[in-house]
């Protein structure tokens, strides 16, 4: 993310599941602007606390909602042994034993990342999006936004996706014009069997793809 947003002093980041903040406060630092988007509402909290502790609220904006495919209201759960980790749909990829059932659930309202459109200034945008398995129900609802901003990049996390999830997604960046990468500067590009971790699709007409 960092040798991305070097790469254009205008480029803006669009955090998709900020969490406790580690990517948007460091993108505020960098004196960049940032879409914070958390569901979480004690996650909210702690950004907001970093950010005015190291004078950077200005530069953020915090959105206190889950990305989903359209407006209702969800469950979250909590994993165990983890800072401010949840989840909200309901994949089969992780087991009952890794929720925390100490902490309650709750229900969080959900919008759509197309609703989000306004919110952007017209910068190129870079994506990080980590949001638990969830990213294909979210990008269902994004056809408007991908068509309406320039975004140059999106970093996904890539851990576990059963081919019920992995297809739409794959899917969708085809239909937009993007290409699965290894590297966020330059195509580096990958199959299928070598998704793990952090998977960045690159907008083709930007990069000469």
């Amino acid at each position: 993310m960092e040798d991305a947003l070097k790469q254009d002093p205008n480029m803006m980041l669009f955090d998709v599941g900020c969490n406790i903040g580690v990517y948007t406060v460091w993108a505020a630092a960098m004196d960049k602007q940032v879409v914070c988007v958390e569901m979480v509402l004690a996650n909210v909290l702690r950004v907001q606390m970093a950010l005015a502790l190291s004078n950077l609220s200005s530069h953020v904006t915090i959105v206190n909602n889950a990305l989903y495919s359209d407006h209702r209201e969800l469950e979250i759960k909590f994993y165990k042994n983890s800072n401010g980790q949840s989840r909200l749909n309901s994949s089969k990829v992780y087991t009952p034993e890794q929720w925390d059932n100490s902490r309650a659930g709750f229900k969080v309202k959900t919008i759509c990342i197309d609703d989000l459109t306004p919110l952007m200034s017209g910068k190129p945008v870079f994506i990080k999006m980590d949001i638990e398995n969830t990213e294909q129900f979210a990008l269902m609802c994004a056809h408007r936004f991908f068509k309406a901003v320039d975004v140059r990049i999106v970093q996904m996390e890539w851990v576990v996706h059963v081919d019920a999830e992995s297809a739409p997604i794959l899917d969708f960046m085809r239909v937009h014009g993007y290409a699965s990468s290894s590297s966020s500067k330059s195509y580096r590009p990958l199959s299928l069997a070598q998704y793990s971790g952090d998977v960045y699709f690159l907008k083709k007409s930007f990069f000469n793809i």
